[in-house]
């Protein structure tokens, strides 16, 4: 299974998730699909059955080339979602016996942006197992570890995040779903389309983010228990106070030098952190 997230936020649509496959054995392969679509951007995040899933997206394509200019209506768009997907579920998942359909079933967001209709603009769509499609103001998280998204997102999540604040959002929840959930695992994926309709595949420096994200926490963790009441000692607080804001200071300073280092390996070709999925 997976985890796959979803947020829509004034500046565009970010898509996320893992790149773990489970099943025999686990394998590592994209979940986000890019599909342009005449001048439209579609990107699909996939959780679930891989097969069946494809099958849906396969489908939506097809649909969604269909819709003629003027027609991309947040209510047309969720129709033609719904009516692409909903014959894939019942012939492949629905049909089968009841012990069958867990593994088989799917689910998929779907972030676009839409150049011309009234309503045209960055959306985001989930489309759910059993066929439901919802428009999606905030943001999303579905597959096994989307609980712990959820978890993550909700406190800090925004509409009026930047994309590399979304990013960084993101980016801690794929790893808490990562480190706890057995399901969850690989590189993490990027996509975004921006708020202009323009679409780009982040290769995004997951690796350092989540070293210097559990360096900061581990500084985190020692001032919060040291503020609470039961801490009599005032001296303990005032050190826990230096270390954090030099630890926090020291973290940003090497933050800083690693991804300068890594924009320049990019300016001159070389994708050091791209996930190396199939």
């Amino acid at each position: 299974m997976t985890i796959v997230a979803g947020f829509r936020v004034k500046d565009g649509v970010v898509l996320c998730s893992d790149t773990q496959y489970t099943g025999a054995a686990k394998i590592y392969q994209k979940k986000l699909f890019h599909l342009p679509i005449g001048t439209d951007h579609y990107v699909f995040g996939l959780a679930g059955h891989e097969p069946n899933g494809k099958m849906a997206i396969d489908e939506c394509e097809d649909a969604l080339s269909d819709l003629k200019p003027g027609e991309h209506t947040t209510r047309r768009m969720k129709n033609v979602l719904r009516c692409a997907v909903k014959p894939v579920i019942d012939d492949y998942v629905l049909a089968r016996p009841a012990y069958e359909r867990e593994v088989l079933e799917f689910s998929l967001l779907v972030g676009c942006h839409a150049a011309d209709g009234p309503s045209a603009g960055h959306k985001l769509f989930a489309v759910r197992s059993n066929g439901v499609v919802n428009n999606i103001e905030d943001y999303e998280c579905l597959g096994t570890g989307s609980y712990l998204g959820h978890y993550l997102l909700k406190p800090s999540f925004h509409e009026f995040m930047s994309l590399d604040a979304t990013m960084l959002l993101a980016s801690q929840a794929l790893r808490a779903a990562k480190d706890y959930d057995a399901s969850c695992g690989g590189p993490s994926s990027f996509e975004v389309i921006m708020s202009n309709g323009n679409h780009e595949t982040v290769a995004y420096d997951f690796y350092n983010t989540d070293a210097f994200l559990r360096h900061y926490e581990m500084f985190e963790a020692q001032l919060r228990f040291a503020i609470a009441p039961q801490n009599k000692d005032d001296l303990l607080l005032e050190l826990r106070l230096k270390e954090f804001t030099d630890a926090v200071r020291g973290i940003r300073a090497t933050w800083k030098k690693v991804d300068r280092a890594r924009r320049n390996l990019i300016a001159v070709g070389i994708q050091p952190s791209s996930p190396t999925t199939s």
